[in-house]
C-alpha cells in the first residue's frame, strides 16, 4: 500500500473517532483504536456513528460511479444496503431512546474533504484510497460499535449497537479481504 493510501486510512479513522466535541474525544478515541477500555457517551455514539454510517453510503456510491473492478462493486453496493438498513435502525433506536439527540446535519471537514478527494481520483488510485478508507472507517467502527454496546448508557442504543456489530465485523472482515486484491 503506498503512504498516500496508508495516510488517507489514518486520515479517516481519526476523522470518524475525532467527529465529537473536545469533551468527548477521549473515549471515542479509545473505543476507534479498539481498546474498548471506556465506552463512549451517548452523545459521543450518536456524533460518531451517524457521519460514520452517512460516509460508508457516499463513499460506496462513488465508487459505483468510479469502479468496474467486480469485487470493488460487490462490495460497495452491499455496504450502500446494509448501510441504508442500518442508518433506519439508528433512527429508529434514537427515537426510542428518548435522549433528545439528533445525528449531525453533516459529515464534518474531515470526512467531507475525504469525499472531496474520492469524488477528484481515478483508476487504481481511486480503488486503494476507497479500501484503505472503507478498512479504516470500519476498524474505527468496530470499536465504537462494541464500546458501546459493552458499556454504553441508553438501552435502546446499546441494543442496536450489539445487534449492528456483527454486521460491520464483517464489514471490516469484508474491507481486509479487498485490501489483498491485486490492483
Amino acid at each position: 500500500m503506498k503512504t498516500t493510501t496508508r495516510n488517507a486510512a489514518a486520515r479517516i479513522a481519526v476523522a470518524l473517532s475525532l467527529l465529537a466535541t473536545p469533551a468527548l474525544l477521549a473515549p471515542v478515541a479509545a473505543t476507534a483504536a479498539e481498546s474498548a477500555t471506556a465506552a463512549p457517551t451517548t452523545q459521543a455514539f450518536v456524533d460518531t456513528a451517524a457521519p460514520a454510517n452517512k460516509f460508508e453510503i457516499l463513499s460506496s456510491q462513488i465508487a459505483l460511479q468510479k469502479t468496474t473492478n467486480p469485487e470493488i462493486v460487490a462490495f460497495a453496493k452491499k455496504m450502500i444496503h446494509d448501510h441504508t438498513e442500518i442508518g433506519t435502525a439508528f433512527v429508529a433506536a434514537l427515537a426510542k431512546s428518548k435522549t433528545g439527540l439528533k445525528p449531525p446535519a453533516g459529515l464534518g471537514p474531515d470526512i467531507d474533504a475525504t469525499i472531496a478527494r474520492l469524488k477528484s481520483e481515478t483508476g487504481v488510485t481511486f480503488e486503494k484510497d476507497y479500501i484503505a478508507a472503507q478498512t479504516a472507517g470500519h476498524k474505527a467502527a468496530v470499536g465504537l460499535f462494541k464500546g458501546y454496546a459493552e458499556g454504553g448508557e441508553n438501552p435502546e442504543l446499546k441494543a442496536f449497537a450489539a445487534k449492528t456489530l456483527p454486521t460491520i465485523e464483517m464489514h471490516y472482515h469484508m474491507c481486509m479481504q479487498l485490501e489483498k486484491l491485486k490492483l
